[in-house]
């Protein structure tokens, strides 16, 4: 079984952390997986 580089497994981290922080605050998290991200700007 192939392994995950460390820097994956880091993002993985942080992203699953803001989203329990966006989470317990009652707010929307929109997940972007960066094979998807071409840098949008998002419009208020």
């Amino acid at each position: 079984m192939p392994k995950r580089r460390q820097i994956n497994s880091t993002e993985r981290d942080g992203v699953n952390y803001v989203r329990n922080v966006i989470k317990h605050a009652n707010s929307i998290f929109n997940e972007i997986h960066r094979e998807n991200d071409y840098g949008k700007t998002m419009d208020l």
